[in-house]
């Protein structure tokens, strides 16, 4: 679940940038509090959505999920509301 924690907070970081961020650039204030209400609305599904996904992902490509992935997918449902409070900015 981190892996995909992460992965959201680079999505959600890049499409705050409204323009080029080619070499180095910085973060004002505004990009902060956008990035920071952005996680707060998104993240949440966005992880949930990832982890939902896994199992028709894995039939996919003839795989079947492990105990511990089950185990993480029925921890996510039972703490969805945990991963909006665990939010923090990088």
């Amino acid at each position: 679940m981190g892996g995909f924690i992460r992965l959201g907070h680079l999505i959600m970081h890049e499409v705050c940038h409204h323009e080029a961020s080619n070499g180095s650039h910085t973060h004002d204030e505004h990009f902060y509090r956008e990035f920071h209400d952005l996680l707060q609305e998104c993240l949440p599904g966005f992880v949930k959505d990832c982890v939902r996904c896994i199992p028709s992902a894995m039939e996919t490509y003839g795989r079947r999920e492990t105990k511990k992935m089950l185990a993480e997918k029925d921890k996510l449902e039972r703490s969805s509301s945990r991963v909006a409070a665990a939010v923090t900015l990088p």
